[in-house]
């Protein structure tokens, strides 16, 4: 049970001020079986709860005697008990030694206080894992003290300690006013009262598990067990009913926690297939989400598409313009050219049929002509060019047509798109409008888990106390078993060692019942002899007295009657 660095020895101190050791020590006492004390203005009682290991085994011992005014009743480690057992009748010894009176209770459980104490400053050392209840009667009336592992020792009314003290101390706390008054009977009534309240709800309280210490004003300690307890629990059975009737509700209370599981876990069956359910409505609804996001990407790829096709489109529209202009200019110049080719044809013409100087006119007007012959060359070079251009600008029309039809294809894909888009958006509106229903149901369903949950957590709580209250007490059981079965052995040793000496004395005895057998016989014998002898005395007295008879004259015969002889 490590917590920290600050619990490794009882001489450290935590932070917050605190010596984890002691505290660890102090849970111990939580552990050990519950034990009761309460006092009147006359008596002290203490009532303890005994434990077993097993049925083989017999109860341990929770109350032990002090003196005639004093008795300690424990919790927690037995063996630290019983070593602080032995120091107060020490300590008690010495006083009654010296000052020839009993100890006052208050010095008493001062000089434990101390003791243990002195165990919570030493490096090396380890609290007293047990806590007393010390009930003692001095010079100042009935006293009732609780000792802790702390060594804080408290005077106290009436108190509980051990395991599942918490409902004997309520049960102390609404009775305290009445137990000053209380006679002897009903003190012992109330501790017995308050430790039921300390047990289980499978076990009771009977003659063998229950111990109980009277000290009081004009009585010594006395100490009731077994057979001297039971009038005491029969005169508290009157007040069972009470107890019986709160077993039946718990019962009640039991039977309807399972019907509220069971309901509960056909809900939650419930809620996992409506989540099964949501889950698969959103899944679907992913998939249509990245259905509409490829949809939207594939839209956004066409309408790319469009707008660089009608670029393209454009382009070649402004080319084909450019290109009509050129033609259109060409076309001109060719007309131009063909009418200066048919004027030099004339021209030669003419130039056949003058000569002189209208001859060199004309030679000049031919020269010019076969500049018009190299420009009609050039002509025929744009001409080509011009061919060339307008079979280009068909490969563009003819391009600008499959763009126009890829174009009007894609305007149909696109229309087929949207229409998909708007039925995958009214499929997404109808999930969502599924999911809110199912969200709704689910919130409600939930309110009504919540509110079950809130009536079932008291019973829950109870349960799973009672569930630990039966580990502890299992768990308990088992240490009980192994303490039981080492006694076991001893015991058995024990018992083997008597039964050696009870052979060694019943052969010593044997021994001696022949010796005094062979007495006997012997003054039996001798008897015999002395009664033989007597008869031959009673003879020879006889012969006497008729010869003493013989002998004597007649005369008057004496009223005295012959002695006769003592009877061995």
């Amino acid at each position: 049970m490590f917590r920290n660095q600050y619990d490794n020895d009882v001489a450290t101190w935590s932070p917050q001020g605190r010596i984890h050791q002691i505290e660890y020590a102090m849970e111990a006492v939580k552990q050990g079986s519950a034990t009761i004390g309460l006092k009147s203005k006359t008596h002290v009682v203490l009532v303890a709860l005994k434990r077993s290991t097993s049925e083989l085994s017999s109860y341990q011992k929770k109350i032990y005697p002090v003196d005639d005014h004093v008795a300690v009743s424990i919790a927690g480690l037995t063996a630290d008990g019983r070593l602080l057992c032995k120091f107060m009748r020490t300590e008690c010894l010495n006083s009654r030694y010296v000052f020839e009176n009993p100890l006052p209770v208050s010095r008493l459980v001062a000089a434990v206080g101390d003791k243990m104490q002195y165990c919570t400053q030493i490096y090396g050392r380890r609290p007293y894992g047990v806590g007393m209840l010390v009930a003692g009667y001095d010079s100042q009336g009935p006293q009732l003290f609780q000792t802790c592992p702390s060594s804080n020792c408290y005077n106290c009314k009436a108190m509980a300690i051990g395991a599942r003290s918490q409902s004997a101390r309520t049960y102390l706390e609404k009775k305290l006013d009445s137990f000053l008054d209380a006679s002897l009977d009903e003190l012992i009534n109330h501790g017995l009262l308050a430790l039921r309240e300390c047990l289980p709800n499978d076990s009771e309280l009977t003659s063998k598990n229950v111990t109980i210490a009277v000290v009081g004003h004009g009585k010594s300690l006395e100490t009731l067990d077994d057979d001297r307890v039971q009038p005491y629990l029969d005169t508290m059975e009157t007040t069972k009913g009470g107890r019986i009737g709160v077993d039946q509700e718990e019962g009640q209370t039991l039977q309807h926690a399972t019907q509220l599981h069971s309901q509960l876990e056909q809900a939650v069956l419930k809620c996992q297939e409506l989540e099964a359910v949501k889950e698969q409505l959103e899944q679907d609804s992913y998939e249509v989400r990245q259905n509409l996001q490829q949809l939207q990407q594939e839209h956004s790829k066409v309408c790319a598409d469009q707008t660089s096709i009608s670029e393209k489109c454009q382009n070649a529209e402004t080319e084909l313009f450019s290109v009509t202009n050129e033609r259109n200019n060409l076309l001109e110049q060719l007309t131009d050219k063909n009418r200066e080719i048919q004027t030099l044809q004339d021209c030669v013409q003419q130039l056949s049929t003058v000569e002189g100087e209208e001859k060199s006119a004309q030679l000049d007007r031919v020269q010019s002509m076969l500049d018009t012959t190299k420009v009609q060359s050039t002509l025929r070079a744009v001409t080509e060019d011009r061919d060339k251009l307008k079979l280009e600008l068909q490969d563009k029309v003819s391009a600008l047509d499959q763009l126009q039809h890829e174009n009007e294809s894609l305007q149909e894909q696109l229309s087929e798109l949207s229409s998909g888009k708007e039925i995958l958006k009214q499929e997404y509106q109808e999930t969502e409008l599924k999911l809110k229903a199912i969200t709704e149901y689910f919130e409600k369903k939930e309110s009504q888990l919540h509110r079950k949950i809130g009536e079932e957590e008291m019973v829950r709580q109870r349960v799973e106390s009672r569930e630990a209250h039966a580990q502890e007490r299992a768990e308990y059981a088992e240490q009980e078993r192994e303490k039981e079965r080492e006694e076991l052995k001893e015991l058995r040793k024990q018992m083997g060692d008597i039964e050696k000496s009870l052979m060694q004395q019943v052969v010593t005895n044997e021994k001696r019942a022949e010796e005094t057998l062979s007495q006997l016989r012997r003054t039996e014998q001798e008897l015999r002899a002395a009664n033989k002898e007597v008869t031959s005395l009673k003879r020879r007295l006889a012969e006497m007295e008729d010869m003493r008879r013989s002998n004597s004259p007649p005369g008057p015969r004496s009223s005295l009657r012959p002695i006769p002889p003592p009877e061995l």
